[in-house]
């Protein structure tokens, strides 16, 4: 047989008023949470639209085609090194990848691949890759001649895809 204490129903008794002082305010609650609910589902959405946008530029996979593309049409390589689970990567895919101007350096001077370091590991072993994202600028002959670790905004980048041309651009004729 289980014998109540006193203290045992003094904290029963607390628990039914506050159970009571709750129901009270449950409508006002009841409503800031399904408002907090709509707005967290809206906004999760909305993100989610924002990262899933197409890319507008096209981007090739690491190749002798590519290579020998870069080769034929007197560009040199941009390597873009991303990975499935890099906040950056999508960051810089959405907001300097498909500016404009980055893309119309990138169309004049560039061959762009874009390395999934899942798919592609030893590659991004074999270059010293260690953190995304990662852009090289390489010559078909695969000398490197920039690499930029992190995210760049749009105006940085064509800043530097147009200076990292004209600075090299003799060394991709050869």
């Amino acid at each position: 047989m289980k014998v109540v204490s006193r203290s045992n129903a003094r904290l029963h008794t607390h628990t039914l008023i506050e159970e009571s002082q709750f129901m009270k305010f449950s409508l006002p609650a009841g409503i800031i949470f399904t408002f907090a609910i709509v707005l967290l589902i809206s906004s999760q959405e909305a993100t989610a639209q924002f990262w899933k946008r197409d890319q507008p530029l096209v981007w090739s996979t690491p190749s002798r085609d590519a290579i020998q593309s870069a080769i034929d049409l007197n560009k040199l390589v941009l390597l873009y090194f991303e990975t499935s689970h890099c906040t950056y990567c999508r960051k810089l895919e959405r907001l300097t990848w498909a500016d404009e101007t980055v893309q119309k350096a990138l169309s004049d001077s560039y061959v762009p691949l874009k390395v999934d370091v899942e798919q592609f590991e030893q590659l991004a072993v074999d270059l010293h890759v260690r953190s995304f994202p990662t852009v090289i600028v390489m010559t078909p002959q695969g000398k490197e001649l920039s690499r930029t670790t992190g995210y760049i905004d749009a105006e940085k980048m064509q800043s530097k895809l147009v200076s990292t041309w004209k600075e090299h651009a003799q060394i991709a004729v050869r």
